[in-house]
């Protein structure tokens, strides 16, 4: 090739925005294009002195041959990954790969893309589709799928958890009083003291309205009043906008073993807890009744 077709070869593929690289048997980087190596934020120079494994998590390192065999190739599919920038960040990337002969010798050409704008546009995507948008803890139909999953391991693990239904005190009189959006923002900060208060384990959604639900996974019944107690006592101390505003809630929680669980559904143990926080309504709310 002359050095004038090399020049416009070099040119083109530069002008890529994917990264792409020649690398040996062994993974050391023979070279690359300058979205190759802008990518990970090294120069040129710095690129060519490494290794791929200088561009993988740490932890994953093991998992990379110290020959690249040939089924590593992806061909005409794309595989996703993560890698390593220079100064530590992990990015994801889609790779395509082959091998191919330059002057008789076997290499590894790689096509790479970073996809970390995508990867987090789905994350965001996801996490809407599992939140409340008003509160922004898990929604009606997550929290109803988890009780369903959490029913079922606890049937098949011989342990127990708890669950518990949440309902604020008199708020109709909240909005009839003070209008929606301050309804709204009590709603807000009532979920925030909830989930400042459970602990990483726990799952908290909102099922509708002023309605919320705590499952407390392998948690018996005592420990689980300990944290709807340790929550009364922090919403009692809040400071609100509206001066000497006050919220209360009443709840119903109850305990479900493994032999019960195995003959529970998700809808009868709602029925339970709805039905302990009715009756403390009844019976004088900003209570919480249990049972086991």
């Amino acid at each position: 090739m002359t050095k004038k077709k090399e020049k416009i070869y070099r040119n083109l593929l530069d002008l890529s925005l994917d990264g792409i690289y020649i690398e040996d048997q062994y993974g050391n980087i023979l070279d690359c294009n300058l979205s190759g190596h802008e990518i990970f934020g090294y120069t040129k120079e710095e690129m060519l002195n490494l290794n791929v494994k200088d561009l993988i998590p740490y932890e994953l390192i093991h998992t990379f041959p110290k020959i690249i065999p040939d089924d590593m190739a992806t061909d005409k599919d794309f595989i996703e990954r993560i890698n390593k920038k220079k100064d530590g960040t992990l990015f994801y990337v889609e790779v395509n790969s082959k091998f191919i002969y330059i002057d008789g010798e076997k290499r590894f050409i790689v096509f790479m893309r970073d996809i970390t704008e995508r990867k987090n546009l789905e994350k965001n995507l996801i996490e809407i589709s599992l939140k409340d948008e008003l509160t922004k803890i898990y929604n009606r139909k997550y929290i109803i799928d988890q009780i369903k999953n959490e029913i079922f391991l606890t049937a098949y693990n011989n342990y127990c958890f708890s669950m518990a239904l949440l309902d604020i005190d008199d708020f109709k009189k909240v909005n009839d009083s003070f209008g929606h959006l301050f309804g709204d923002e009590v709603l807000i900060k009532f979920s925030n003291i909830i989930t400042k208060n459970i602990r990483e384990t726990d799952l908290f959604g909102r099922i509708g309205g002023e309605e919320f639900i705590i499952i407390f996974p392998n948690t018996p019944l005592k420990k689980s009043y300990g944290i709807l107690a340790r929550i009364k006592k922090s919403l009692n101390s809040a400071l609100w906008e509206k001066r000497d505003f006050k919220i209360t809630f009443s709840a119903g929680l109850t305990q479900l073993n493994y032999e019960e669980a195995k003959n529970f559904t998700y809808k009868e143990a709602i029925k339970l807890v709805d039905d302990l926080m009715y009756q403390a309504k009844t019976s004088g709310k900003n209570k919480i009744l249990y049972s086991k």
